[in-house]
């Protein structure tokens, strides 16, 4: 099992905070039209809002993702 960096972890650490945002936003219904996604990465957030939302950007000045 590859060891895992402090990077890694904060990375989880965000993505736990910012689906959880996403979930209870979600049941309240305020994600209706149009998502950001600022810093995506791998835009599994977004991904995951497809059916949620009509319109989704992502950005992210990371080169290499």
């Amino acid at each position: 099992m590859a060891s895992s960096t402090k990077a890694d972890r904060e990375n989880m650490q965000t993505a736990t905070v910012a689906s959880e945002l996403l979930h209870f936003a979600f049941m309240k219904g305020d994600i209706t039209d149009t998502v950001y996604d600022l810093g995506c990465g791998s835009v599994f957030l977004l991904l995951a809002l497809n059916s949620s939302c009509r319109k989704g950007y992502r950005f992210d000045d990371d080169k290499e993702v």
